[in-house]
């Protein structure tokens, strides 16, 4: 009997710290909804989910391999989307762009 109980409680922790790493893992902004090229604040900034849909002659400043992954503004490491500091309770998608692009250092 305390050979059960041992291995449930064994168990039971190995899934308890295997879901807090996974929970490390993954997106930290996972509940925040996706920024979409119609919201207000996209607009706005000029926002694109994909750069290479960018309008290069509306948005001469845009140059090819600028994207929300390489901008100092967003956050990115390895999640396909991040928050933005421009759009607060949003996620920006990581191949996407915007008018107010800055190069990370």
């Amino acid at each position: 009997m305390k050979s059960d109980r041992r291995a449930f409680i064994k168990n039971v922790l190995m899934l308890a710290g295997t879901t807090v790493a996974v929970g490390l893992l993954t997106d930290a902004g996972a509940m925040l909804p996706e920024l979409k090229e119609t919201d207000p604040e996209a607009v706005a900034i000029g926002y694109f989910r994909n750069a290479t849909k960018v309008d290069k002659k509306k948005y001469p400043n845009y140059e090819e391999g600028q994207r929300c992954s390489n901008c100092a503004l967003a956050g990115f490491s390895s999640a396909i989307r991040k928050p933005c500091e421009l759009v607060p309770g949003k996620l920006v998608n990581g191949g996407g762009w915007c008018t107010k692009w800055v190069k990370k250092t």
